[in-house]
């Protein structure tokens, strides 16, 4: 989910937005696991009106890998590309290094704090938040990022950092076979969109979508995400003539195409979800009202946080369930714990992600390479 240190310094603050409302939703998905079922079960009416994406999160998710394929493809199309590996070293310092240190940082609440299972709250968070013994190996695996369900407990949202750094590795392979050809991006969408249903129709183990326990696994989730990357491509490629179509049409047809989205995105079926998050990039990018909505400070802030609060909701929630639970009713806890972690965000965004992003700048910057050859 996060945003490429590459990106070009004009890029659009919308698509900023985007990704803030989307960890937002992510956010409050992971509360709404917190709580327990029987609050569950008096808020299932939800799942029946437009607020059930709420419930789901993974859309939001994929809006997250639909936006970088778009936002990549865009930077690496545009003036000089960097070489494969000043690609990857950016792409290691922009995720792999924030999401590492979020990683050390919930190893250490849980040493700190030893939690254990709270009777009467939700399963999700009793067994799949920081339910692992503690050991080094444990925190290895994590960093590591192998991706089975023992090996995101420390920090749950990981899965999506996981494919999204595999799929990092053969995105410019992605974007040049898709560049080949002028209609080769919708061959490569539709393949992979193919895969990815076939791999949901016959090919799915207890952990998906999203975790894998073998390396076979692996390459099979990494390749059924693959089609978001690949949608966010054919948005880029065709981004001026598919733009300009929606511009002209009037405000009813923008309207339905704006419901369309919303419930697209409102099903648990990624192939729909990542349909739904080209059709909100899109309206979004070709109309005045929604650009002057997610241009506001409120929703530009939360889009430069994005990545930071997507890393760290879930290690506060947890931090202050444990800390607090008995001492405070449980609705003021998560209460406290969202402000909080926007509060993390903020400090994390600004000591950690900001500053992993520029040392990759730096470690790939022109003035490097001169350095280095003059040197030799």
């Amino acid at each position: 989910m996060a945003r490429d240190c590459s990106e070009p310094t004009g890029r659009l603050e919308t698509l900023d937005a985007i990704r803030g409302l989307a960890a937002l939703v992510v956010v409050i998905n992971h509360t709404y696991y917190t709580i327990p079922e029987a609050w569950q079960a008096a808020l299932s009416f939800l799942n029946v009106t437009p607020l059930r994406v709420l419930a789901l999160g993974k859309p939001a998710v994929v809006v997250f890998f639909v936006l970088s394929g778009f936002v990549l493809a865009l930077s690496l199309m545009r003036g000089r590309s960097p070489t494969y590996a000043d690609f990857i070293i950016r792409r290691i310092f922009r995720i792999y290094v924030p999401f590492a240190i979020s990683i050390l940082i919930a190893a250490a609440l849980v040493a700190l704090i030893d939690p254990h299972p709270i009777a009467g709250l939700n399963a999700f968070f009793n067994n799949e938040i920081w339910s692992g013994t503690l050991t080094p190996a444990h925190v290895a695996a994590h960093l590591l990022m192998l991706n089975g369900a023992d090996d995101i407990t420390l920090n749950n949202a990981m899965w999506s950092l996981v494919i999204e750094m595999r799929l990092s590795l053969i995105f410019p392979l992605l974007l040049a076979a898709a560049l080949m050809h002028r209609h080769a991006a919708i061959v490569l969408a539709a393949s992979l969109s193919a895969a990815a249903a076939g791999i949901y129709m016959k090919l799915r183990w207890p952990g998906f979508p999203y975790t894998n326990e073998t390396a076979a696994e692996g390459l099979l989730l990494t390749l059924y995400f693959a089609h978001c990357f690949a949608f966010g491509i054919l948005l880029a490629i065709y981004k001026t003539e598919w733009f300009a179509a929606l511009a002209s049409l009037g405000s009813s047809s923008r309207a339905g195409l704006w419901l369309l989205a919303w419930a697209t995105l409102s099903l648990n079926l990624d192939l729909l979800n990542s349909v739904g998050a080209v059709l909100i990039i899109s309206l979004s990018q070709t109309s005045a009202r929604a650009r002057n909505i997610l241009s506001t400070p409120l929703l530009a802030w939360l889009g430069r946080i994005s990545f930071s609060l997507y890393l760290m909701h879930l290690i506060v929630i947890a931090t202050a369930v444990h800390l607090l639970h008995g001492r405070l009713p449980l609705l003021i806890i998560l209460a406290l714990a969202i402000g909080a972690a926007f509060l993390a965000a903020q400090i994390f965004h600004v000591a950690v992600e900001m500053p992993s992003q520029r040392l990759g700048r730096r470690l790939t910057s022109p003035a490097r390479k001169l350095s280095i050859a003059k040197d030799g």
